[in-house]
């Protein structure tokens, strides 16, 4: 597995407009509802709602971005777990983790070298 890197982030409250600055790294970073991402070719992803969490990883080749990962739901709170966004220049929904104990597979493509991804509860 790459060595995991760290990248800046942006958690917020899905139903508030008041945000939070964070840092992704090797451990898992907690906050309440969504968690935002904006990666690169090489980066490598562990991130953690109060209720979900998913790994991500960010490659490419030949002019293309590639987004691979899991998302589970990790709280029995009746919300489901998603990651989302733009990879390159594609939008992507991963399948719904719900409920507790459900882990969902992902993967996606876009053309391009960069990534914004989001773990969301709801």
């Amino acid at each position: 597995m790459r060595k995991l890197k760290q990248a800046t982030a942006v958690a917020a409250l899905a139903i508030s407009s008041i945000a939070m600055a964070g840092v992704a790294t090797a451990s898992t970073v907690e906050t309440t509802d969504e968690f935002t991402i904006q990666g690169k070719c090489g980066d490598d992803y562990d991130i953690q709602t109060s209720g979900a969490r998913a790994t991500a990883s960010l490659w490419c080749h030949n002019g293309k971005i590639y987004i691979d990962g899991w998302v589970k739901d990790i709280a029995a709170d009746g919300e489901c777990a998603e990651v989302y966004g733009n990879v390159g220049d594609r939008k992507f929904r991963s399948p719904l983790a719900c409920p507790k104990g459900d882990e969902e597979y992902f993967s996606y493509s876009g053309k391009g070298s960069t990534a914004k991804v989001y773990l969301r509860e709801f």
